[in-house]
């Protein structure tokens, strides 16, 4: 029930900024003489991704509600920032009233966007930024106190000599940069203690193995901090999986990280797709399996019963897993 509110708070809150964003872009003599046109390019398009699925969903029902035509144009990964300038260009091409913008850069995308304003496009962003106000309207968390909020609670689970990670999304994005900052001024002293920061370019299975991999370079690392929801879940998997096959002694590791509204909150959906990827014998339909083991001849002469060829059973017996 509780992980229920959230998302209902999350939908709400996103929603009203869908609203307050088309209520600012579109100017009252349009919105009644004209459909307006708009398109919408995020950082990605992923319905494994809580986040970025509200978003996009709050965005339709805000067109539906002001009656206005949007198309939503994304690249496959978060840090395809060449993909994301190309659709952009297209959305330039294509003249629409507004083009909604997740730049995945801080600049790379400064002089299409000048260009969209030379032409008289409107532009707003939505979850983060350049560092050039090229924008009309910013509709955006506040990603320096969500840093520091999580550096605030992770400071009450660790001691002075505790060492802590850092798993982040896309290196250089605004978000990144800022959640990096508020985490940093949350742990005050304690900030010091950061021996490692990775990126995992906002993919569930990359984070996952940074975080296997941080695990085994600090032996007595005691918290990973993710950044965004890909990073926050591949961590939690990683924690997960390794109490429960015991590779060492139970980890000492704990996981926490912005856009997970729950510690472990979405794991299981995700381990089950990291898992299947990382283990051929896992993979549904998998027709390879292993050959039957003959019993030792002292066993087969004594009776022994012979095993069976069954499908290849899995992951915490193969290393690749691990």
């Amino acid at each position: 029930m509780k992980s229920h509110k959230k998302e209902i708070i999350t939908v709400a809150i996103l929603m009203a900024a869908a609203v307050v964003i088309f209520a600012g872009i579109l100017k009252p003599e349009a919105t009644q003489t004209k459909k307006c046109s708009l398109i919408y390019i995020p950082k990605i398009r992923d319905n494994t991704n809580d986040f970025w699925t509200s978003v996009i969903s709050g965005c339709k029902m805000a067109a539906e509600e002001y009656e206005s035509d949007l198309e939503i144009l994304a690249p496959d990964k978060e840090e395809n920032i060449e993909e994301q300038n190309k659709l952009l260009k297209k959305a330039i091409e294509q003249k629409p009233d507004a083009i909604l913008f997740s730049p995945s850069s801080m600049d790379a995308s400064d002089e299409l966007l000048k260009e969209a304003k030379e032409k008289g496009i409107r532009i707003t962003y939505i979850d983060s930024y350049t560092k050039e106000k090229l924008q009309d309207l910013t509709v955006a968390t506040d990603n320096v106190n969500a840093g520091r909020m999580l550096g605030e609670y992770a400071r009450k689970l660790i001691d002075k000599d505790s060492k802590i990670a850092i798993v982040s999304h896309v290196k250089g994005v605004s978000t990144a940069v800022e959640r990096e900052q508020g985490f940093r001024e949350g742990l005050g002293d304690y900030a010091d203690n950061i021996v490692d920061i990775v990126y995992c370019n906002s993919l569930y299975e990359k984070s996952y193995e940074l975080a296997q991999e941080l695990m085994r370079k600090y032996p007595d690392l005691e918290l990973i901090a993710g950044m965004n929801e890909y990073s926050a879940v591949g961590v939690g998997i990683a924690q997960v999986f390794r109490n429960l096959w015991k590779m060492v002694k139970p980890a000492t590791a704990s996981g926490h990280g912005i856009d997970d509204d729950e510690p472990f909150s979405g794991i299981g959906r995700h381990a089950a797709i990291i898992f299947r990827e990382r283990c051929a014998a896992c993979r549904p339909g998998s027709r390879r399996t292993s050959r039957p083991r003959r019993s030792p001849p002292s066993r087969r002469a004594s009776g022994g019963s012979r095993s069976s060829g069954r499908t290849k059973s899995c992951p915490a017996r193969d290393r690749r897993c691990r």
